[in-house]
């Protein structure tokens, strides 16, 4: 022993200390319920059935009282099947309510293309005389005088169909459309 230092002394002197302070510490110290303890270590087997007893009636009357019929597990579109699968918790927002349709303006009217119709006679009675025969008529188109029968025609739109009473018959060749001119005179009838 005389090869010791003294620290290693001091520290021996330490350790013993410390031993028996933790043993005496444990030996003041009493525990309120030691006698609870000592009972409950006694009939370990005999509590436990005990407790077990006791949450399970606390279990079921909460469990009653859960009305489990309301309970609703909604369906999830996560594959389980596969733990390294990729997975979301987004869930797409509502549709937006669309209003009532209201019905669409009726279309318009189809399209009705205007009825062909020929330009004004641009000529005017101006007289007629006979040459034998024949009835020629005058016809007035500005200041130009066309002396015409039955059956010619004008500036090759315009045919002289025929004179009927007081009436002068002309058809307007591009479309077909017969127009009349008055010659005022009630008895005026073609001669053949």
């Amino acid at each position: 022993m005389s090869g010791w230092s003294w620290r290693t002394w001091l520290l021996m002197v330490a350790l013993v200390a410390t031993v028996l302070f933790i043993i005496i510490d444990d030996a003041t110290v009493e525990e309120p319920d030691a006698g609870k303890h000592k009972q409950g270590v006694a009939s370990k087997s005999g509590g436990m059935q005990q407790t077990e007893r006791m949450s399970s009636e606390a279990g079921s009357a909460q469990v009653e009282d859960l009305h489990l019929e309301n309970l609703v597990r909604e369906k999830s579109n996560i594959d389980t099947s596969n733990p390294f699968s990729p997975s979301s918790w987004y869930r797409a927002p509502p549709r937006p309510k669309i209003p009532t349709k209201v019905p669409p303006p009726p279309p318009p009217p189809p399209y009705v293309a205007p009825v062909p119709t020929a330009p004004p006679l641009p000529y005017k009675y101006f007289g007629s005389y006979e040459d034998g025969p024949k009835r020629i008529l005058l016809l007035l188109k500005g200041e130009q005088i066309y002396p015409v029968l039955e059956g010619d025609t004008l500036d090759n739109i315009y045919l002289v169909q025929k004179v009927v009473g007081s009436k002068i018959e002309i058809v307007y060749l591009p479309l077909g459309i017969t127009q009349t001119i008055d010659t005022g005179i009630d008895t005026f009838t073609s001669v053949k």
